[in-house]
């Protein structure tokens, strides 16, 4: 087993396995979630989230922190990457930002250039390249 990016790789001779098990734990014990009850699905159907205006206030830094470590790890997975991003326009402002980056010629063997976008809403990723 190898371990790359927080991906678990496993090369066997009837295919090549990949898992995010041991970072998602980790997500749960930093986040000291690991005790929380299991649901089958993440979000109930047609559920709309409001402000609770009477609602403990939480650290803007540690709920940026759980946010983004969602992200990363549900990016393999859309049913709950949807969740998250809902979740996360939540202490959002519904400002759409981007971000582009390129490498112009920056393959020292043939040359070739690189380029990535992504485009966030209030926070989440919505598109990325």
């Amino acid at each position: 087993m190898r371990y790359f990016l927080r991906l678990e790789v496993l090369q066997k001779s009837d295919g090549i396995f990949i898992s995010q098990k041991k970072y998602a734990l980790e997500v749960l014990n930093i986040f000291e979630m690991d005790k929380s009850n299991s649901v089958f699905n993440p979000i109930v159907p047609g559920c709309k989230l409001v402000k609770d205006e009477g609602g403990v206030k939480v650290d803007k830094t540690y709920y940026k922190q759980v946010v983004g470590s969602l992200m990363y790890l549900t990016a393999t997975r859309p049913n709950l990457m949807f969740v998250v991003s809902i979740i996360s326009r939540k202490e959002g402002d519904d400002e759409l930002v981007a971000y582009t980056d390129r490498d112009y010629a920056g393959d020292l063997e043939d040359r070739k250039s690189t380029s990535g976008y992504v485009f966030l809403l209030s926070s989440g990723a919505i598109s990325w390249s």
